[in-house]
């Protein structure tokens, strides 16, 4: 069992803060662009050296204008200025930001832009929502079953399969989820498997990283001899944090973060079966122990690494090669529709994309127009510079 990653890997936090009214008519006209472009469309716009994509449409709790400032930054959701209503502005920072960088960094760069968005948040206003924390393991032959799960009463358990949602007992268990929100919640799931399926090559790249930084040796991928990398993650959720625990602000939470992990990790067990027929005492798992002990290190004081450039490559090539081969899907498709044989194959893929390019340029600024919209997807993503292979 090794270590691979452990930090914050969610946060969700609103201030009494609103955008101000000179920059309300910009944020308008951005999101009547951004509906004109399709429903999952996105207009960028710069307001002193922040850019923001601004979708179509508000977000739910009254929120105006939804904006992301990209892929290695923040969700933000605002709230049409408003004298009667001082919270107008939700904020929920991406894992990106938070697994490189950590809390307190993320923090940071977080309120330098809104203070150049012209909303200034003062130490001790805010108001935290949600916040994870996560571990991830390098572990052999960790094998889940539900009765191995033991929770306090009342507490609902999910367990999931590869094939199909299971409440019963799954010979194979991928994922389970123990807790609902609002209060606190813990899953435990197989991560690799979960950033196969998603497209995101580049955990691969943070966990060597964090390896490295604990003088660990890389990771390679082919050569796990059976291992999985499996992740424990906690969220506490706004009802948990502000009823039960009283945590409103970042300095409650950095004080008691660590008490608030304990009592999880006490309450939901992975247990290994014994003799005894009260499972209550059943012992942990050395899983869940190893998971318990990284957890209750300092997770907020990670150290900070900048992988910007390696995580935009990595991303932008599991895109282009899916994109690939989808496109080479289609032509299969279409060549079985003309009755295109194997040897003739090449020759239909090249007549085609002509007269697929001829059909586009026959239209007025239609190529440049669906370049710019798929850009506009990739958000901060998308390459400085044009690459042409």
């Amino acid at each position: 069992m090794e270590y691979t990653h452990r930090g914050v890997d969610g946060l969700d936090v609103s201030y009494p803060v609103h955008i101000p009214e000179e920059y309300v008519e910009l944020l308008l006209d951005a999101q009547k662009v951004a509906a004109s472009k399709g429903k999952k469309q996105t207009h960028e716009i710069e307001i002193n050296g922040v850019k923001l994509w601004v979708r179509p449409k508000g977000h739910s709790g009254g929120y105006a204008f939804s904006c992301t400032t990209g892929f290695f930054g923040e969700n933000l959701y605002l709230k049409m200025p408003n004298g009667n209503d001082p919270w107008g502005l939700k904020v929920s920072v991406n894992a990106l930001p938070l697994a490189t960088k950590g809390l307190h960094y993320a923090r940071t760069e977080l309120e330098k832009k809104l203070l150049r968005l012209g909303m200034k948040v003062k130490p001790g206003e805010e108001s935290i929502s949600r916040i994870d924390v996560a571990v991830d393991l390098l572990v052999f032959d960790l094998n889940i079953r539900r009765e191995h799960i033991v929770v306090p009463s009342r507490v609902n358990v999910t367990c999931y399969s590869d094939e199909v949602q299971l409440n019963g007992t799954p010979t194979k268990v991928t994922s389970v989820r123990v807790g609902t929100n609002p209060n606190r919640q813990v899953v435990i799931y197989d991560k690799q498997k979960e950033i196969t399926e998603t497209g995101k090559p580049y955990w691969w790249a943070i966990w060597n990283m964090r390896r490295q930084l604990v003088g660990l040796p890389p990771l390679d991928r082919e050569k796990l001899g059976g291992a999985r990398i499996w992740r424990t993650e906690i969220r506490f959720y706004k009802k948990y944090l502000k009823e039960r625990m009283k945590i409103k602000t970042f300095n409650q939470l950095i004080e008691r973060l660590p008490h608030l992990t304990r009592l999880v990790m006490r309450d939901f067990r992975l247990v290994v079966p014994s003799s005894d027929k009260n499972r209550a005492r059943w012992p942990n798992n050395p899983y869940w122990d190893r998971a318990s002990d990284e957890l209750l290190e300092e997770v907020l004081q990670i150290e900070p690494f900048d992988l910007t450039e390696e995580i935009r490559e990595m991303s932008l090539g599991e895109r282009f090669s899916s994109g690939s081969k989808q496109v080479l899907g289609l032509f299969y498709y279409l060549a079985a529709i003309r009755g295109v044989e194997e040897s003739d194959f090449s020759q239909f893929v090249h007549s085609q994309t002509r007269e697929l390019v001829r059909v586009a340029s026959e239209e007025a600024g239609l190529i440049e127009d669906r370049i710019e919209r798929a850009r506009t997807r990739l958000l901060d993503l998308a390459p400085r510079k044009p690459q042409i292979q």
